[in-house]
């Protein structure tokens, strides 16, 4: 075997140790995002604005943001 390859080898090992690593990691409990807030009901019942864009190709384009 080259050095070349025991060098490729060596990335590679590195790179799958710390993607395992990354999996197996525990998680510490805090702020998730798009998680909510726990504390206030009332802003996790309510839903986001959607937003529609609408198109043709040539023409104008309108975008309508409905709050609901």
């Amino acid at each position: 075997m080259d050095w070349q390859d025991i060098v490729a080898f060596g990335i590679v090992g590195v790179t799958l140790a710390v993607l395992v690593a990354k999996q197996v990691r525990r998680r510490k409990p805090g702020f998730h995002p798009g998680g909510g807030c726990s504390g206030c009901p009332a802003a996790a019942s309510a839903s986001p604005p959607s937003i529609v864009l609408r198109g043709r190709k040539g023409g104008t384009s309108t975008l309508s943001v409905r709050m609901e």
